[in-house]
């Protein structure tokens, strides 16, 4: 079906009302930014407004946690500010994504590379970027999820030293993982033109993915798509054949 396209900003809330008129299920995926809590919340007003029945909030695993890291806690904080749009609301946790690695981490899937990483030997069950988007268009399409909030993980936790062995099997590529200190990192992510408040928060992350707190394994993507959880071989071999 055709679909209009309406101008909608989050820098300018005057474009809020006329983004959501008419409109009764609404997919909210804020920008990372300083101002994420105030978008929210601007958004929750609009929502409001123009009567939203339903909002699906694309979140982060651990969002609920008081005592989580910075960017748990913002996403916490834009959950609970959701509540004043007076609509159902559903929140799709996700932890870090697969995808990952070539697109944040340096690996160059059309050549031998390497990932970066203050990392350690910390595992994190990487969800595929799919999958993702599968349960969101679940979440969608039915008034049965209202109320939920689901943490969307991969089926394993898997190390960075054992990603980078999965996607070189599956490339035909050299791909390493390389433990680097946190002060390389931070320094790294200076000289690519980081703001501070994001180098604190991505080294904050850092230091949760070494400690193991990414680790955990939910069943939530099978509960909601009736299958298993892609595995990150799975998306190796897409990747491969998509650059091949």
């Amino acid at each position: 079906p055709a679909l209009d396209a309406v101008t909608f900003d989050f820098d300018q809330p005057s474009t809020y009302a006329s983004a959501l008129e008419g409109v009764r299920v609404a997919f909210l995926l804020t920008p990372v930014s300083e101002r994420q809590l105030e978008y929210t919340q601007e958004f929750a007003k609009a929502a409001k407004a123009a009567s939203v029945e339903r909002i699906v909030k694309l979140s982060v695993v651990g969002a609920e946690q008081e005592h989580g890291i910075a960017f748990q806690k913002l996403h916490g904080a834009g959950e609970r500010a959701l509540a004043a749009s007076g609509a159902g609301l559903t929140f799709v946790r996700a932890t870090a994504f697969m995808q990952n690695f070539v697109n944040h981490y340096g690996v160059n899937p059309r050549k031998d590379s390497a990932a970066y990483l203050p990392h350690g030997n910390g595992t994190v069950s990487w969800v595929d970027v799919r999958d993702v988007g599968e349960v969101i268009a679940a979440t969608l399409a039915g008034d049965a999820h209202v109320g939920q909030a689901y943490a969307l993980t991969g089926p394993v936790a898997l190390g960075a030293g054992e990603v980078a062995k999965l996607l070189s099997l599956a490339l035909g590529k050299a791909i390493t993982y390389v433990d680097v200190p946190p002060a390389a990192a931070s320094e790294g992510m200076a000289g690519m033109g980081m703001p501070a408040w994001m180098i604190a928060g991505l080294l904050e992350l850092h230091a949760a993915i070494k400690a193991g707190y990414l680790a955990p394994v939910a069943p939530d993507i099978a509960k909601v798509l009736g299958r298993p959880a892609g595995t990150f071989e799975d998306y190796a071999k897409r990747l491969a054949r998509e650059v091949a």
